[in-house]
């Protein structure tokens, strides 16, 4: 293992444009890549010249140990499935749903801070990569956290937490 970290030290974060299915030349934070295993995932950061990859089931597909570090040449390009803001949101459609599972809906998070949820649009923030609270528009006070492509998000006046998912 030392070994690899040595041999990939001068990998950086550096965008690197790469067509679809060639290996990945550096670490591109939120670069769609596929492992040698064949699971799909996205690119979070670089540590020491290895890319840590998250999954959209979790850690599926990864070594016994735990470790989704990979080197960025055992990674490929993928197609993008969406778009990560600098401030950590992962932009795309979510579908919510409700604790019985009996409701939901769908909104569409922008790159720019904006929301939309059917006809009308509002604005988040997310001070860090771990939550988002909704300032105005239909979801004006809703607040949660976040976690790879993942909502639990509290409405105003209700006990209970809404799950969103990415729609990929």
């Amino acid at each position: 293992m030392i070994a690899v970290l040595i041999a990939f030290a001068g990998a950086t974060t550096a965008s690197s444009e790469g067509e679809i299915g060639s290996p990945m030349e550096t670490c591109e934070k939120g670069a769609i890549v596929k492992d040698t295993m064949g699971a799909t995932g996205r690119i979070i950061s670089e540590m020491a010249g290895m890319c840590l990859v998250t999954f959209p089931n979790g850690t599926a597909n990864v070594n016994p140990g735990g470790s989704n570090m990979h080197p960025p040449a055992s990674l490929i390009r993928r197609a993008a499935l969406n778009v990560v803001a600098e401030s950590g949101a992962i932009i795309g459609e979510y579908q919510c749903t409700n604790p019985s599972d009996m409701f939901q809906f769908y909104f569409e998070l922008a790159e720019n801070g904006t929301y939309t949820l059917q006809e009308s649009a509002g604005t988040y923030e997310n001070s860090d990569r771990n939550s988002i609270n909704f300032i105005d528009g239909e979801l004006d006070g809703a607040s949660g956290w976040m976690n790879q492509g993942t909502m639990g998000l509290r409405v105003a006046n209700s006990n209970n937490e809404l799950r969103c998912v990415l729609q990929q």
